[in-house]
């Protein structure tokens, strides 16, 4: 029977000593009906990820695309995978 807490090394960080750029918390305006529907005031975050689900053919590429093309024809840092 191995112990593999032997084998973990790290420190302990307390939240109130971690420190986020405020940046990460701006909101980014897609300019579409998602900016209000995902969020309680008008952009989404950049710091947060979002998972869309659905059967197929119910619309989520159809919703999603223009948030992404936006966010491609402007210059602002976004990454988005789909």
């Amino acid at each position: 029977m191995s112990s593999y807490r032997s084998d973990i090394t790290g420190k302990i960080i307390k939240m109130r000593d971690i420190h986020f750029s405020s940046k990460l918390f701006e909101s980014f305006c897609s300019k579409t009906t998602l900016d209000e529907l995902l969020c309680s005031y008008k952009g989404l975050p950049k710091g947060v990820n979002y998972m869309v689900i659905g059967d197929p053919g119910v619309g989520k590429t159809n919703c999603l695309r223009p948030p992404c093309e936006h966010s491609e024809t402007t210059a602002q840092s976004t990454h988005s995978l789909h």
